[in-house]
């Protein structure tokens, strides 16, 4: 076999572990590795998705309880559009994934408003109370600091 085909066969290993390395997502400040991982208004989130009444469980409560969490800051802030989004769960190998455990579940709601400008409003959501033995579901209001920028080292267990 001539020299340059020795050669470009010798090249081969590097190129795939090259084209590996590339394909890991590389961490944020904060440490979160999760695809798509980015920041709206002080908060990391990743995939943001409109919420479809009657698919999405907790749809109504969840935007509900966020435009008037928003409205109760910035009453003058006029609300287009509102998105759920997921929270980095993924600190690398060397740390364990976040998960929600308990009877609320932290959510976060993006509001877009009509001056461009974007909010990010954190939830607890779940059951909030019992009524006759009945259990009443919704929202409230959640700080997340876990999931604002420079707080990483909040998500260690």
């Amino acid at each position: 076999m001539p020299k340059d085909r020795r050669t470009a066969w010798l090249l081969v290993p590097i190129l795939v572990a090259s084209l590996a390395a590339c394909s890991i997502t590389p961490p944020n400040p904060d440490g979160w590795r999760d695809p798509g991982v980015h920041a709206v208004d002080g908060y990391w989130v990743t995939s943001e998705r409109a919420c479809v009444e009657g698919v999405d469980r907790g749809c109504k409560w969840m935007f509900d309880t966020a435009i008037a969490t928003l409205l109760a800051r910035e009453p003058d802030a006029q609300v287009v559009r509102a998105v759920t989004v997921s929270y980095p769960s993924d600190r690398g190998p060397d740390k364990p994934k976040l998960s929600s455990a308990g009877l609320m579940t932290p959510r976060l709601v993006i509001l877009d408003l009509a001056d461009g400008s974007r909010r990010t409003i954190g939830l607890l959501c779940g059951a909030l109370d019992h009524v006759d033995g009945e259990v009443i579901e919704g929202c409230r209001p959640a700080s997340l600091d876990q999931f604002r920028v420079g707080n990483g080292r909040l998500a260690d267990p």
